[in-house]
């Protein structure tokens, strides 16, 4: 027993022994030295409408590389773990690492395949798609960034950021169409009104330009110089100017839930006209901004 005591404690010393021995594990392993860093060519530009996902591109540079340094585990992942996100003013965009041409990513990280990493130490330099940003997120405009790190063999070996650029948007909600609508008053009349609502999204605020044909009056379609039977028009209680084109606040929450545009139109007081059909072209301008 006794023997067999001193025997494992020999042998325990020896494994101690030859772990802090090892050079390589005391200097960080055969990659140790070697730095990498991460580069837009430019800062992707991110439009909630789009129907494909946006993909970052980046370049992949490596130096100081050891002779040693030839099979290395490269790993990029979000500095502050987790899902991989950006970080903008006032909200964050989703995101993910792409899955396709050697890079095999997820929601939390980025490997790099062997090919590609020895092509990376071989030749300096990779270009590869990194990072995507699905659809359909409408966060506030502004500039979104994404602390990385970037590790080999464990250790990590530099940090970088990916950057996306939100655009300001606005989008028809499903079921809604820009298409052009007939607003029929019937028999004209003063005070007569009649209304219509369309619904739309967008990640900022809205101004709505009323753009009438013949600002603000209808004309009778076969003789345009008879008197013309004046109409205003207000968008969810806000009235639109339509003697010349003014923007105006729509009053919608940016965001991502749907917001309606209720539309009024009504007739103004005249005195009396001429049998026919009046109409106008009453086209309606949305900008984000």
């Amino acid at each position: 027993m006794i023997a067999l005591h001193r025997t494992a404690i020999a042998l325990m010393l020896a494994a101690l022994f030859s772990t802090l021995a090892d050079p390589a594990a005391a200097q960080g392993g055969a990659c140790a030295g070697l730095r990498i860093t991460l580069s837009q060519s430019s800062i992707g530009a991110y439009d909630a409408r789009e129907n494909a996902a946006l993909r970052l591109p980046v370049r992949l540079e490596a130096g100081d590389v050891p002779d040693a340094c030839t099979d290395p585990d490269i790993i990029l992942r979000p500095a502050g773990g987790g899902r991989l996100s950006y970080a903008g003013a006032s909200g964050t965009l989703d995101g993910r690492f792409v899955r396709d041409g050697g890079v095999r990513g997820n929601r939390t990280r980025a490997q790099l395949a062997p090919f590609l990493a020895e092509r990376l130490l071989t030749d300096g330099a990779i270009d590869v798609d990194l990072g995507q940003v699905n659809t359909g997120q409408f966060v506030p405009p502004g500039l979104y960034r994404s602390e990385l790190l970037i590790e080999v063999d464990g250790a990590v070996r530099g940090t970088a950021d990916l950057a996306v650029d939100v655009a300001a948007v606005i989008a028809f909600a499903r079921g809604t169409s820009s298409a052009a609508q007939t607003l029929d008053f019937g028999v004209l009349e003063p005070g007569r009104t009649v209304r219509t609502a369309f619904f739309f999204r967008s990640n900022a605020s809205v101004q709505v330009t009323a753009i009438s044909e013949n600002r603000g009056r209808l004309v009778n379609d076969e003789n345009p110089t008879l008197s013309p039977i004046p109409y205003s028009a207000d968008l969810n209680g806000r009235d639109l100017p339509l003697s010349a084109p003014v923007p105006v606040p729509s009053g919608n929450a940016p965001g991502q839930r749907v917001a309606r545009g209720n539309l009024r139109l009504r007739i103004g007081a005249f005195d009396g006209a001429w049998a026919g059909t009046y109409r106008d072209v009453l086209v309606l301008e949305l900008r984000a901004f």
